[in-house]
């Protein structure tokens, strides 16, 4: 006797049961501890863990840089890390070329020329509308910032000679990064764009940051198995940093 209580067995025709149903009582299912649950049709996750670092969101970063040749009489910033407003002044440039378009506006003949060619200089239309209303030529122009964010490089210093397309100062707006993930390829499966990404720094120890999957490189580096993953990351608090991991 092994002083077990017993239960009576119960047998079903096998019309009763299907092939792939197991009937048991109540009493069984207790002394067995089973728990059911109602199918429920939803989406498999997975955590997925990956290093990276954050960048520069490419799309806003921007070169200031000349639209003639000319000399460079007047750096406005005399430093990386300076924030800068779109529309601020960054550079004032002496060029005889310019000189000479003006002049040209001022002949009847060639006035609509002129003011493409000025415009085609990085004049905007109220400075041409001030030369043609006083009748007097500028002999430098203010290179203003296309757009606000902070100065991460200047490549020019005050008496330089610089040609059409020298890049002068580098823009960057910090608003919103790249954070730049290693995946391996067997996580590949599991992601996708426009996923919702959770990272941590060493910055700020146990804080989440939240960014959203952007681009998934098409090639995959046959050194490391692994492929770039770019995500979106807001920073308008500016607390995250470029280069930061």
């Amino acid at each position: 006797k092994c002083g077990m209580d017993l239960i009576p067995l119960t047998i079903s025709s096998a019309a009763e049961i299907g092939p792939r149903e197991l009937v048991i009582s109540e009493e069984a299912a207790k002394l067995m501890e089973i728990a059911t649950s109602v199918v429920r049709r939803k989406f498999v996750t997975n955590e997925i863990r990956m290093v990276g670092k954050i960048d520069y969101d490419e799309t806003r970063v921007k070169n200031i840089t000349a639209y003639v040749p000319g000399r460079i009489d007047r750096l406005y910033v005399d430093f990386t890390g300076i924030t800068v407003n779109k529309g601020d002044h960054m550079v004032y440039l002496y060029s005889p070329e310019l000189i000479s378009a003006q002049r040209e506006l001022l002949l009847p003949s060639l006035k609509e020329a002129a003011r493409e060619k000025l415009r085609l200089l990085g004049l905007d239309a109220k400075q041409i509308e001030n030369i043609e209303t006083s009748g007097k030529t500028q002999t430098h122009i203010t290179i203003n910032s296309p757009m606000g964010g902070i100065v991460i490089h200047k490549n020019a210093t005050e008496g330089m000679y610089v040609d059409t397309g020298t890049p002068i100062y580098t823009v960057a707006d910090l608003s919103r990064l790249w954070v730049k993930l290693d995946a391996y390829e067997s996580d590949l499966l599991w992601i996708r764009y426009g996923q919702e990404v959770e990272f941590t720094t060493q910055a700020y120890p146990g804080q989440v940051f939240k960014g959203t999957i952007s681009f998934i490189d098409p090639v995959l580096n046959d050194k490391t198995r692994t492929v770039k993953v770019r995500v979106n990351v807001d920073n308008s608090q500016g607390r995250l940093k470029p280069q930061m991991f």
